[in-house]
């Protein structure tokens, strides 16, 4: 073991496939082995981490760069760029002192900032957040970032997180995968119109940060980088597995989902997950699968793009003219900045101050400041589907638009 992940020769860098698999059946007897538990407390994921993905040899050869891409200017225009401070400040906010969470904050930022620098095409997508906060437990800030391109540009194909396609043809695997192993579990789940997409899309793009415990996360991980991706699935499996007789004796998918979210979460162990780990997704079976569901991923998006475009076309005009009326918090909050210290009367300085407190505070006096017509049922409202980040509300602000109003839109 020593051997493998500390080697005497320094210019070992990654693993051999035997080494992997070595390490594979090593891991696997997590819940018998003492010495495990030696290593994951000095270094045993950052080494194995490091060397099976490629991420140490990719860093020895490529000595400065990371250094030179925090040094590049973020100064063209990219919503990636204002869209990881938001994320990194969630990430951690339930970090206790102020210090020590903004440097964690800091670092955050720099990895993925350098990953959209390095990665436009890729860019940021709201879960990479957590990809690389558990990436910097283990790792300092160029190990994370060099393991993190590793993950996205090696593990996964470019249009795994571009659109979330890759996502969404797993998401088919997985169900064809249900539909086999477990027949029983997945005929109650269409009876009760429980979707597995609720569960699996978080597990796939977060791959488990946040929605197991953090032990058997580390375990997860371990694993995906010496095998992979199918790893991920098998992992979804054997929860199912594990909470199959429970799910059964629920009569709606409100209890199955909160039931499974809640064994995740808590008790979801590494000793339950390995001995009941799910058997193999051979390789050639993941291939076929992936090719079969991308085609129909791709006809499925080909006729929803026609509709959409058609649908677009038909109503840009009348669509122009609503988004016309609104502007974004952060547009308001920048617009009051340059006017306030252009004209400082007490009506501006007054709009900048109100502006400047935590919106959760300023909620019920935007409205007002704004002009939001009070009968109107609508006067904040997110339209970009970011999680009602402050940054992205909408206000209303001119008084007719009892056009696209529905009076009992809420009853």
């Amino acid at each position: 073991m020593q051997a493998i992940l500390f080697p005497r020769n320094k210019q070992k860098l990654t693993l051999t496939k035997n080494e992997k698999d070595f390490l594979w059946g090593y891991v696997k007897q997590y819940s018998e082995s003492q010495e495990f538990m030696l290593f994951c407390g000095t270094g045993f994921h950052k080494q194995l981490w490091l060397r099976a993905s490629g991420a140490l040899a990719q860093m020895t050869n490529n000595p400065g760069y990371y250094a030179t891409l925090k040094k590049l200017a973020a100064d063209y225009p990219s919503p990636d760029f204002h869209q990881i401070e938001i994320d990194a400040i969630r990430t951690y906010s339930n970090i206790k002192g102020a210090e020590h969470r903004q440097e964690q904050e800091k670092r955050l930022v720099e990895v993925l900032t350098a990953f959209v620098k390095r990665n436009p095409k890729i860019g940021y997508f709201q879960g990479m957040n957590f990809l690389a906060s558990l990436l910097l437990l283990c790792l300092n800030e160029e190990e994370a970032f060099w393991t993190l391109c590793q993950v996205l540009e090696h593990y996964f194909s470019f249009d795994y997180f571009a659109g979330f396609f890759g996502v969404l043809v797993d998401q088919k695997v997985f169900d064809a995968l249900m539909q086999r192993r477990f027949p029983q579990l997945a005929q109650h789940f269409d009876e009760i119109d429980f979707n597995t997409d609720l569960l699996t899309f978080p597990w796939l793009v977060q791959i488990f940060v946040d929605k197991i415990p953090l032990e058997t996360l580390l375990i997860v991980w371990d694993l995906f980088f010496l095998k992979g991706v199918r790893v991920l699935l098998r992992v979804a499996l054997t929860i199912f597995q594990i909470v199959q007789q429970d799910c059964l004796e629920f009569d709606r998918f409100d209890l199955v989902l909160m039931h499974i979210q809640e064994f995740v979460k808590n008790e979801l162990d590494p000793g339950s997950l390995l001995m009941n780990f799910a058997s193999e997704v051979t390789r050639s079976e993941f291939k076929q699968m992936r090719e079969m569901f991308g085609n129909q991923v791709t006809e499925s998006l080909k006729t929803q793009i026609s509709v959409d475009r058609k649908r677009f076309v038909s109503e840009e005009h009348a669509q122009h003219n609503f988004m016309n009326n609104f502007f974004s918090y952060g547009g308001i909050k920048d617009f009051y900045e340059r006017k306030a210290k252009a004209d400082p009367t007490p009506k501006n300085v007054e709009a900048l101050e109100l502006l400047r407190m935590p919106i959760e505070t300023i909620v019920e006096k935007l409205p007002g400041l704004y002009r939001c017509n009070p009968e109107w049922p609508i006067c904040l409202f997110d339209f970009s589907f970011r999680n009602l980040n402050a940054k992205f509300l909408s206000l209303r602000v001119k008084p007719k638009l009892t056009t696209y109003i529905q009076h009992d839109y809420f009853n």
